[in-house]
């Protein structure tokens, strides 16, 4: 029996479905067995974790070759490790602004503590006439105020801001195959502006997947004492293979739309199909 097509049609093509993604393996028929290799990946954490990286990646690589769900075969595990070994340098990029604005928080939270330090040994200790004027209350609190916007609010900020910028990425270079498509920020950027409801949907469903479900279920399993060792081996694989699902799901959508031109906004010179085009004629030279 052949698993169920999930896209069997252009509308239903890219569904988001929090439910049906959980579902994955259930829904995968005689391919269920092959996602037994996540478990066995997340045995290895953290190095389990590039191949898994790599395997959700070719989930949405083989859904848009075939136009529905598919599962990736345990002959791909090879392009798994060098799938997310890419994925792991694309995070590093994204991750040297957020570096930056995390060094700026250390810095900003010592100088706001030494101040409040200051505060408190004029407030109830002896000062020095030579030590110079005491900091108010008020000098801290518009101090941590400052603070807190630079340090907690700018990389909040771009955290939203790079989350679906990032996953933009993958997509394109799940769709095109072409890995330089990973560090083209700029197109990565364009197609999150096309196909904004999608990501955002996604986000949605995302923190949604973290909060009802993952999240309890972390606590059951911490809770139970006996199953705490068994966190890494069930929150990670199905963790994977939900989002796995989800980003196919949108994969599938982006380029249905793309194709019949009902992207919004979509423009004249840089859609998902030029994107493939041109990684075609550059394997072809």
């Amino acid at each position: 029996m052949e698993p169920k097509d999930d896209f069997p049609s252009r509308r239903d093509r890219g569904r988001l479905d929090l439910i049906r993604s959980a579902a994955f393996p259930l829904r995968s028929g005689k391919n269920a067995w092959r996602f037994a290799l996540l478990p066995v990946f997340a045995f290895f954490v953290p190095l389990g974790l590039i191949p898994m990286r790599g395997w959700r990646l070719d989930v949405v690589r083989q859904s848009v070759r075939e136009g529905r769900e598919a599962v990736p075969t345990l002959a791909a595990t090879g392009r798994h490790l060098v799938d997310g070994a890419l994925l792991w340098v694309l995070r590093g990029v994204f991750l040297v602004p957020l570096s930056v604005f995390l060094a700026l928080f250390a810095y900003d939270t010592i100088t706001v503590v030494l101040e409040f330090a200051d505060w408190v040994v004029a407030r109830f200790l002896e000062r020095g006439p030579e030590e110079g004027p005491a900091p108010t209350l008020s000098d801290v609190r518009a101090s941590l105020t400052a603070a807190s916007i630079k340090s907690w609010l700018v990389p909040g900020l771009y955290v939203i801001c790079v989350w679906p910028v990032y996953r933009a990425c993958v997509i394109r270079y799940a769709i095109t195959g072409n890995p330089s498509s990973l560090f083209r920020i700029d197109k990565a950027v364009s197609l999150v502006v096309r196909h904004f409801d999608g990501f955002l949907a996604v986000f949605g469903l995302w923190v949604l997947l973290r909060v009802l479900i993952e999240a309890p279920l972390f606590i059951a399993l911490v809770a139970s004492v006996v199953g705490a060792p068994l966190v890494p081996l069930v929150l990670l694989p199905f963790h994977f293979w939900t989002t796995a699902h989800l980003y196919a799901s949108l994969a599938l959508r982006i380029t249905a739309r793309e194709a019949d031109g009902s992207s919004k906004a979509l423009p004249t010179d840089a859609g998902v199909a030029n994107d493939r085009a041109e990684s075609d004629r550059a394997a072809g030279e």
